[in-house]
C-alpha cells in the first residue's frame, strides 16, 4: 500500500447530502401490526439530521447539496427526510401479497399518512416530497390522503437517481422483454412543467449506476459480471457523456462536491492494483488518493471519517476504513454478524452487529446494535479511545437503514410451522424499549 495524493478540502457551505439507502430480504407470509397509535416518537428520536441547513448562495465555489436521497434496486427499501419516512416492502406483505409502500410522519413516527398495495420498484424522498414507482406508475406524494400519478406507464423503470431543481432523473431499460437488445436511458422529468426528456448514454447495456451529487449527474458503464467499466458525466443541457475515466468498479460522493471511484488499470478488476480516484466537481481536477492490492470490496460512502468499504467473501462479511489524509487502512471488527448500514440522511457511515438466536429450528436475528465511526480520541491521560460508538441499540430484528433518527427493520419469526416476516419504521435511540410496529 502506498499513499499518493490527497484531495484538497474546499471551504463551502452545505444542504444535508442524501445517499442511496436500501434493504434486502427474501420473501415469506407477512404479519402486520397497526402503527398508528396515539404515541408520538418525537422525544425519542435523536437530534442530528432534524434541522433543515440553510441553502448556500449560488456563488460558483460553493457546491450545491444533494436534493434527494435514493432506494437501490431490491425488493424493500426506506427513505427518510425531515418530513416523510417512507418504505416499501416486497410481496408477501400488505393485504394485497403483492408489496406495499408505506409512508410515516417524521416528526410523529407512529402516524401512517399513506399507504398502498402493489409490487414498488423504486423509492425517492426530496424536503417536500416522496416518488414512489408501482405497478409501472410513477407517483408523487405530497401530503393528504392520496398520492398523485405523475406517468402512467414507465414500463423498464430500473431506479431513481436524483433531483435537481425540481426535476427528477431516472433510468429505465429500452426492451425489457429481451435483455440482449435492451440498453438503459436516463430520463428527465420535470415536476412543474411535467415535461419528460430521455438521453441515450455512452456503454448502456447491462446494469449502469447512476447518481447526483449536487447538480452533476455521473454514471458508470453498463455491466453483467464485476468487471470494471468506464466512468462518465452527462452533460444534462446536451445529453453528450463525457468519459473521465476507462475503468473503475464503483464511486461514492461526499458532500463537498468531491466524487471518489475505485479505478483499475484493465477491465479485471480481480487482478491488479486498485487506486481510488477522487474528481473535484467545483475544480474539475482528477487526483490520485490511495493505492493498494488488496482486495477492500465494494465502496459504500465517503464522509469526514474517510472512505469505507465492505466485501463478502465465502458468506464472511468485512467492512474497511480508509484514513484519507493519513493513507492508513482499518479494518472494522465488531465481533459475530456486522455489516454496513446505509444512512437515508446523508453521508455518515454506520454499522451493525446483529444478535441472533439459535435455539430454534432457524437462526433467529433478535436485535441490533448501530455504530457509528469516528477518528481515534487522545484522553488526557493518553488512552486512545475506541472509533466506534454506539448509536442505537434496538431489541428487535435487524437494522436495514437510518436515518433522522428513524429505523427501518426487518424481522423474522416462526410460529409452529409458519414463518412470518415484518418490516417497518420507529424511533431509533440508544436503549430501545420501544416496539416499532
Amino acid at each position: 500500500m502506498k499513499r499518493k495524493v490527497i484531495c484538497i478540502l474546499c471551504a463551502v457551505l452545505l444542504v444535508a447530502g442524501m445517499a442511496g439507502c436500501s434493504g434486502d430480504k427474501k420473501e415469506a407470509e407477512t404479519e402486520q401490526t397497526d402503527t398508528s397509535g396515539t404515541d408520538t416518537g418525537e422525544n425519542a428520536k435523536e437530534a442530528e439530521n432534524t434541522e433543515e441547513k440553510e441553502a448556500p448562495n449560488s456563488d460558483e465555489d460553493e457546491f450545491p447539496g444533494t436534493q434527494a436521497t435514493c432506494t437501490k434496486p431490491g425488493p424493500s427499501g426506506f427513505v427518510a427526510t425531515p418530513k416523510y419516512s417512507a418504505f416499501y416492502a416486497p410481496a408477501g406483505f400488505g393485504s394485497s401479497g403483492e408489496g406495499e409502500v408505506q409512508i410515516y410522519d417524521s416528526n410523529d413516527i407512529y402516524t401512517r399518512l399513506f399507504e398502498m398495495d402493489g409490487p414498488v420498484s423504486g423509492l425517492m424522498g426530496t424536503v417536500d416530497d416522496i416518488y414512489f414507482v408501482l405497478n409501472d406508475n410513477l407517483y408523487a406524494y405530497s401530503g393528504g390522503e392520496d398520492a398523485e400519478m405523475l406517468i402512467s406507464d414507465v414500463a423498464g423503470f430500473n431506479r431513481f437517481v436524483g433531483a435537481i431543481d425540481g426535476t427528477i432523473y431516472y433510468t429505465y431499460v429500452n426492451n425489457p422483454d429481451d435483455p440482449t437488445i435492451s440498453e438503459t436511458r436516463v430520463v428527465a422529468y420535470n415536476t412543474g412543467s411535467k415535461e419528460k426528456k430521455e438521453y441515450a448514454i455512452e456503454s448502456a447495456w447491462g446494469n449502469v449506476d447512476a447518481l447526483i451529487t449536487g447538480k452533476h449527474l455521473f454514471y458508470q458503464g453498463g455491466r453483467t459480471d464485476p468487471s470494471a467499466t468506464p466512468l462518465y458525466e452527462l452533460n444534462l443541457e446536451s445529453g453528450e457523456s463525457v468519459k473521465l475515466e476507462d475503468f473503475i468498479s464503483g464511486m461514492a460522493p461526499d458532500e463537498e462536491g468531491r466524487l471518489y471511484f475505485t479505478s483499475y488499470e484493465t477491465y479485471d478488476s480481480m487482478q491488479g492494483e486498485m487506486t481510488l480516484k477522487c474528481y473535484d466537481t467545483l475544480t474539475e481536477e482528477k487526483t490520485e488518493v490511495f493505492t493498494t492490492a488488496s482486495d477492500l470490496g465494494s465502496m459504500v460512502t465517503v464522509d469526514q471519517g474517510g472512505a469505507f468499504f465492505e466485501r463478502n467473501w465465502n458468506d464472511i462479511n468485512s467492512l474497511t476504513h480508509l484514513d484519507l489524509e493519513s493513507g492508513e487502512l482499518e479494518n472494522i471488527n465488531l465481533g459475530g454478524e456486522h455489516y454496513y448500514i446505509p444512512d437515508c440522511m446523508g453521508n455518515t457511515f454506520y454499522c451493525g452487529a446483529y444478535r441472533v438466536d439459535r435455539t430454534g429450528k432457524e437462526p433467529v436475528i433478535t436485535g441490533t446494535t448501530v455504530y457509528t465511526y469516528t477518528k481515534n480520541l487522545e484522553t488526557e491521560s493518553g488512552d486512545v479511545l475506541s472509533p466506534l460508538e454506539v448509536r442505537y441499540n434496538l431489541n428487535h430484528g435487524q437494522v436495514l437503514g437510518v436515518g433522522n433518527g428513524i429505523a427501518f427493520v426487518y424481522q423474522k419469526e416462526f410460529r409452529g410451522d409458519r414463518t412470518y416476516e415484518t418490516y417497518g419504521v420507529g424511533p431509533a435511540t440508544k436503549y430501545d424499549d420501544q416496539l416499532f410496529y
